[in-house]
C-alpha cells in the first residue's frame, strides 16, 4: 500500500540529538506516513533510542554508509511514500508548512521537486532560505547560485526520482547538489514561499564544522555547470562572515566589525510567506 509521504532522517553517532528529533519528528506524521530512520552504523545509543521510538519508526537500517546522501538513497530506495521528506536531528520542521506543501503538490501533479524556505539562525546571526516573488526559480541552475536551495525544505515527489536521479553519495553540499542536477535533467522545480524549518547553525554543524569542505563542493559543482560568480568579492565576504568569522577570537571580531561596519543586524530581505511560487 503506498504511503503519503515517507519522512527520511540519517544519523550517526548522535543518541542524544536523535532522541529529541524523534521527540519533536513525531508529531510531523499523520496517518498514513511513514518514517524511515537510517543509521550508519553507529557505536553510540543510537539503536537504543531507535528501539525507545520503534512505534513511530516504520524502517530502521543499521549499517555502514559513506556519506549522508548513500544514507538517504538507501531510504528512497526502501519508500512507499508518494512524496519524499527529508528531515534531520537538529533542526526544527513545522507541521502545518508541510501539509501546505503536501497540497500544493497534489494540486500541481506536474512538479517534480518543491523547494520550501526557512529560517538560518547562527547564534544571534538570522538569515533566510528564500527566493523573493518574481524571479521564476527553477528555470535555470544559476537560480541555485543566486538564490540558495537548503534541502530542509524540498519535498520530492518519489516517481520523479526517475528524471532526476537519486543523490550524489559523494557530495558533501548535497541540496545544492541534487536541486542542480534536478533542474539540469528538465524537472520542474518550484521554490514556494512557505516557511517550513528553522536551521540550527551550531559548532557541530557540517557546514560550520567543515566549511572549507563545502566551499570546494560548491565551487566544483558551479565548475561542473560552467558558472561563475558575478559578484565574487561580495560572496567572499559574505562566506568570510558567515563561516568563518563566528570561529574567530572576540577581539578580532570586534576589530573586524569596526573596520568593516559589519553587525549583526536584521536580513536585508523581509521574506513573504504567502504560499506563493517565486
Amino acid at each position: 500500500m503506498m504511503k503519503r509521504i515517507s519522512f527520511l532522517l540519517a544519523t550517526k553517532n548522535r543518541a542524544k540529538f536523535l532522541e529529541k528529533a524523534l521527540k519533536n519528528h513525531q508529531k510531523l506524521l499523520k496517518e498514513n506516513d511513514e518514517l524511515i530512520l537510517i543509521d550508519g552504523g553507529s557505536s553510540d545509543d543510537t539503536i537504543k533510542v531507535a528501539k525507545k521510538f520503534s512505534k513511530i519508526i516504520s524502517v530502521f537500517i543499521s549499517e555502514a554508509d559513506i556519506s549522508e546522501g548513500h544514507a538517504f538513497n538507501k531510504g528512497i530506495l526502501l519508500s512507499s511514500g508518494k512524496y519524499i521528506k527529508i528531515l534531520s536531528d537538529d533542526d526544527i520542521f513545522f507541521s502545518q508548512a508541510i501539509e501546505n506543501a503536501y497540497t500544493i503538490m497534489e494540486k500541481n501533479p506536474d512538479i517534480d521537486v518543491l523547494l520550501c524556505g526557512g529560517v538560518k539562525l547562527r547564534g544571534k546571526d538570522l538569515s533566510f532560505a528564500y527566493a523573493p516573488p518574481g524571479v521564476d526559480y527553477g528555470k535555470k541552475v544559476s537560480d541555485v547560485f543566486k538564490y540558495g536551495g537548503c534541502g530542509l525544505g524540498l519535498l520530492i515527489r518519489k516517481k520523479s526520482f526517475a528524471l532526476t536521479g537519486l543523490f550524489n553519495p559523494y557530495s558533501f553540499s548535497l541540496d545544492n547538489d541534487y536541486i542542480t542536477q534536478a533542474i539540469n535533467s528538465g524537472a520542474n522545480v518550484k521554490f514556494c514561499r512557505i516557511k517550513m524549518f528553522h536551521h540550527f547553525l551550531e559548532d557541530h554543524s557540517g557546514s560550520i564544522k567543515q566549511g572549507e569542505r563545502l566551499r570546494k563542493d560548491i565551487a566544483r559543482i558551479k565548475n561542473r555547470y560552467n558558472y561563475s560568480d558575478e559578484n565574487f568579492f561580495l560572496n567572499l565576504r559574505v562566506s568570510f562572515s558567515q563561516i568563518l568569522f563566528p570561529l574567530l577570537p572576540k577581539n578580532i571580531q570586534t576589530a573586524y566589525k569596526k573596520i568593516f561596519k559589519l553587525t549583526k543586524s536584521k536580513p536585508k530581505i523581509k521574506p513573504i510567506w504567502d504560499g506563493g511560487f517565486s
